[in-house]
């Protein structure tokens, strides 16, 4: 299944490169975040690492956006017709050749075991736990970043002023 996010996700980066606005260019980064999010939580036993990869994605659009919407808040966006054909015609040709570059899509009967996208080069990840990150050993560390965050967190609150608005100056 991951074999049809490929070519979406390398069109995705190649338009990313043409991209004048910067509302445009987030919107373009949160598709791309959430086909890699997909791809890798379809690869991986557990969705969490994915998981956690798109909410960071997604915090830090949040505060991308907070800065185009202060800096840049009368500027028109209009889609791209050329763009937007664009995007969808390279998919089309990305995920064609991907087909026929894969033995799994060739009329001939082939084994799995010579696919590009086959079990055998994913490693086994079954044996992998989040669980060694909150025993004995690495405990204090986890420990130490969640503190550091929480006095970033209530640092950050401290500094900015509740009725002055989002990135402005307080006098």
């Amino acid at each position: 299944m991951t074999i049809f996010f490929v070519p979406f996700i390398l069109s995705f980066s190649i338009v990313f490169t043409r991209l004048t606005h910067p509302l445009s260019a987030g919107i373009m980064l949160l598709i791309q975040t959430t086909l890699i999010s997909i791809s890798s939580g379809m690869i991986s036993p557990s969705f969490w690492f994915s998981y956690i990869l798109f909410l960071i994605f997604l915090g830090g659009m949040l505060v991308l956006f907070i800065y185009v919407a202060s800096l840049a808040s009368n500027e028109s966006f209009k889609l791209s017709l050329f763009l937007t054909g664009m995007i969808l015609l390279g998919s089309f040709f990305l995920s064609t050749l991907f087909m026929f570059l894969d033995p799994l899509f060739s009329i001939q009967p082939v084994s799995v075991q010579h696919s590009f996208f086959s079990a055998k080069d994913i490693p086994d990840l079954s044996s992998v736990s989040t669980h060694f990150i909150y025993n004995f050993p690495t405990m204090g560390l986890t420990l130490v970043v969640i503190l550091y965050l929480l006095f970033t967190l209530i640092v950050v609150v401290e500094m900015t002023s509740v009725f002055s608005g989002p990135l402005r100056l307080s006098k």
